[in-house]
Order: structure tokens, then sequence, then C-alpha cells
């Protein structure tokens, strides 16, 4: 798992970029890709799980906005 650093606000947009390398650590495409938004404990947010890529390329940009980074209350909250 990797726990990224920069902070998303909520209400905002918020663009993660992902690489894909192979055992050589060569640029490569996967033929099958997925993700999943989870907390900090593992609980899926915004039913995002298994989102799936088609045609995954060597890199993929992530958009997250609205639900993806919504907050209930005044609570802090990490993903």
């Amino acid at each position: 798992m990797i726990v990224l650093t920069t902070v998303a606000n909520e209400k905002s947009v918020y663009w993660v970029t992902v690489g894909f390398l192979d055992e050589d650590n060569a640029a490569m495409a996967p033929d099958v890709c997925t993700w999943t938004l989870t907390d900090m404990e593992g609980n899926i947010i915004n039913a995002r799980e298994d989102v799936a890529i088609n045609t995954p390329e060597t890199s993929e940009t992530l958009e997250f906005s609205g639900d993806d980074l919504a907050v209930d209350g005044n609570d802090i909250v990490s993903r």
C-alpha cells in the first residue's frame, strides 16, 4: 500500500498518478488494473472498490472529487 503525503482538501479535486513497472523496473502496461479507495481502517469510501481501468497504460492518473473527499461533520479524515 502506498500512503500519499499531499493533503486532499474537501470539496476540491485531487489527482493521483500511478506508474507500472515490471520486475526489471521497466515501464509496462498491465493487462488488467483495478483500484480501491479506503480510509486508514480499510473501509471502502464512496463505493470505490475494484474500479477497473479500461485499457491501462504505463501510467494512469486517477481523479478524486465530490463524495470521494467528503468529510462528515467536523472530523479529520485520512484515506
